[in-house]
Protein backbone atom coordinates (compact mmCIF):
# COMPACT_ATOMS: atom_id res chain seq x y z
CA UNK A 1 0.00 0.00 0.00
CA UNK A 2 1.26 3.49 -0.61
CA UNK A 3 0.79 6.57 1.18
CA UNK A 4 0.01 10.00 -0.91
CA UNK A 5 1.32 13.29 0.55
CA UNK A 6 -0.59 16.44 -0.57
CA UNK A 7 1.05 19.77 0.56
CA UNK A 8 -1.22 23.12 1.79
CA UNK A 9 -0.61 26.02 -1.08
CA UNK A 10 -1.39 28.04 1.29
CA UNK A 11 0.97 28.32 4.05
CA UNK A 12 -0.56 31.20 5.75
CA UNK A 13 -3.98 29.55 6.34
CA UNK A 14 -2.92 25.87 7.14
CA UNK A 15 -4.77 24.20 9.82
CA UNK A 16 -3.27 22.87 13.13
CA UNK A 17 -5.95 20.52 13.43
CA UNK A 18 -8.66 18.16 11.85
CA UNK A 19 -11.64 20.29 12.57
CA UNK A 20 -9.95 23.03 11.00
CA UNK A 21 -9.73 21.61 7.69
CA UNK A 22 -11.91 23.39 5.44
CA UNK A 23 -11.25 22.18 2.05
CA UNK A 24 -9.27 19.79 -0.14
CA UNK A 25 -8.77 21.93 -3.24
CA UNK A 26 -6.54 24.08 -0.81
CA UNK A 27 -3.82 20.72 -1.42
CA UNK A 28 -1.58 19.68 -3.76
CA UNK A 29 -0.07 16.14 -4.64
CA UNK A 30 3.80 15.92 -4.43
CA UNK A 31 4.97 12.29 -3.42
CA UNK A 32 3.76 9.05 -3.67
CA UNK A 33 5.75 6.75 -0.75
CA UNK A 34 6.02 2.91 -0.45
CA UNK A 35 4.65 2.91 2.52
CA UNK A 36 1.58 2.78 4.76
CA UNK A 37 2.89 4.22 8.27
CA UNK A 38 2.27 8.01 7.96
CA UNK A 39 5.24 8.72 10.40
CA UNK A 40 7.17 6.70 8.02
CA UNK A 41 5.91 8.99 5.35
CA UNK A 42 6.82 12.34 7.11
CA UNK A 43 10.29 11.11 8.07
CA UNK A 44 10.90 11.06 4.33
CA UNK A 45 9.56 14.18 2.98
CA UNK A 46 11.60 15.84 5.84
CA UNK A 47 15.15 17.50 5.15
CA UNK A 48 17.64 16.89 7.65
CA UNK A 49 20.77 16.98 6.33
CA UNK A 50 20.17 18.42 2.66
CA UNK A 51 20.19 15.49 0.26
CA UNK A 52 17.44 13.79 1.16
CA UNK A 53 14.14 13.09 -1.45
CA UNK A 54 12.20 16.40 -0.93
CA UNK A 55 15.58 18.62 -2.32
CA UNK A 56 15.63 16.37 -5.18
CA UNK A 57 12.19 16.70 -6.23
CA UNK A 58 12.27 20.89 -5.38
CA UNK A 59 9.64 20.49 -2.55
CA UNK A 60 9.78 21.51 1.18
CA UNK A 61 9.93 19.37 4.35
CA UNK A 62 6.24 18.13 5.15
CA UNK A 63 4.96 20.41 8.07
CA UNK A 64 1.72 21.20 10.11
CA UNK A 65 -1.30 21.53 7.80
CA UNK A 66 -0.06 19.40 5.00
CA UNK A 67 -2.26 15.50 4.47
CA UNK A 68 -0.86 12.41 4.29
CA UNK A 69 -3.70 9.82 2.32
CA UNK A 70 -3.18 5.43 3.07
CA UNK A 71 -5.70 3.06 2.24
CA UNK A 72 -8.64 5.96 1.53
CA UNK A 73 -7.66 7.50 4.80
CA UNK A 74 -6.69 11.30 5.23
CA UNK A 75 -4.24 12.20 7.76
CA UNK A 76 -3.34 15.65 9.01
CA UNK A 77 0.27 16.80 10.26
CA UNK A 78 -0.77 18.03 13.16
CA UNK A 79 1.36 20.32 15.80
CA UNK A 80 2.01 16.28 17.42
CA UNK A 81 1.62 13.52 15.18
CA UNK A 82 -1.36 12.95 12.87
CA UNK A 83 -5.34 13.56 13.21
CA UNK A 84 -7.29 11.67 11.08
CA UNK A 85 -9.73 13.45 8.73
CA UNK A 86 -13.17 12.56 7.51
CA UNK A 87 -13.37 10.23 4.71
CA UNK A 88 -14.94 12.55 2.65
CA UNK A 89 -11.73 14.35 2.46
CA UNK A 90 -9.88 11.63 1.25
CA UNK A 91 -12.11 11.30 -1.98
CA UNK A 92 -12.11 14.77 -2.79
CA UNK A 93 -7.94 14.94 -2.98
CA UNK A 94 -6.88 13.98 -6.24
CA UNK A 95 -3.15 12.20 -6.82
CA UNK A 96 -2.08 12.36 -10.43
CA UNK A 97 -2.87 9.27 -12.55
CA UNK A 98 0.95 8.77 -13.16
CA UNK A 99 3.10 9.70 -10.39
CA UNK A 100 6.55 8.12 -9.67
CA UNK A 101 6.25 6.00 -6.44
CA UNK A 102 9.08 6.40 -4.54
CA UNK A 103 10.47 3.33 -3.05
CA UNK A 104 11.83 3.31 0.62
CA UNK A 105 15.40 2.19 1.52
CA UNK A 106 14.89 2.02 5.05
CA UNK A 107 12.02 -0.70 4.65
CA UNK A 108 9.57 1.61 6.66
CA UNK A 109 6.82 0.15 7.65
Amino acid sequence: MATDVFYATDMFHTPWHAKDVVSADRYTHVARLETDNVEVAYREMNVVEGYEWPTKIRCRSMSVGDLAVVGGQAFLCAGCGFEPLPSDVADKLVAPASVVTRALLCGGR
